[in-house]
């Protein structure tokens, strides 16, 4: 049995239409992935590097009004570590609650830990300090000195990890719009 000219022409038309839908469908798809993963960079990314910057500074003013309080046993230098030390807590939980890969959340409670271990041993020269006792102060010096290092350097490594895992995204970005092109 022979098929009509126009019953050819239409189901030829169809197929086309078919595989228009199919390919805009999947470009849409591509296009939606793309946009996320924007999203994603530039919402989660660039925030998490502005608070491992903001930390970092948190921490390092927490240690030097640290060092004025124990030279000059000032209340209100001790307020302001205080103050420091609140902030960076309230930085650290900010992050956390963005940190999404597994990896940045064990960097970040890394450097929580260290936080808590330098306030620990703070806490302890200042009981020292205000009870007029004698301690090795040269020893807490040199712990804090120790934990402060430690935490930089998981903060470095923090920064370096997300700005990995944005460079890994905008890689991301560029496959999925080079597949949309390619298939469109």
């Amino acid at each position: 049995m022979r098929l009509s000219i126009s019953w050819r022409l239409t189901s030829g038309y169809v197929i086309i239409l078919t595989l228009f839908v199919g390919i805009s469908s999947y470009s849409i798809i591509q296009l939606g992935r793309l946009s996320s993963t924007a999203r994603d960079a530039l919402d989660i990314d660039n925030r998490m590097i502005g608070y491992q910057e903001k930390l970092t500074d948190i921490f390092l003013s927490e240690v030097r009004y640290a060092g004025k309080f124990i030279i000059t046993r000032s209340g209100s230098l001790h307020e302001q570590f205080l103050q420091f030390k609140t902030d960076f807590l309230r930085y650290m939980g900010e992050s956390q609650l963005l940190a999404a890969a597994p990896d940045v959340k064990a960097r970040l409670s890394r450097v929580k830990e260290l936080h808590l271990q330098y306030q620990h041993l703070f806490d302890q020269e200042v009981g020292y300090v205000k009870a007029r006792q004698p301690y090795a102060e040269s020893r807490f010096q040199q712990e804090k000195e120790k934990v402060l290092e430690s935490a930089l350097g998981e903060l470095d490594h923090l920064k370096r990890q997300v700005q990995k895992n944005l460079h890994d995204k905008l890689e991301t970005m560029e496959k999925v719009g080079r597949a949309a092109r390619t298939i469109a």
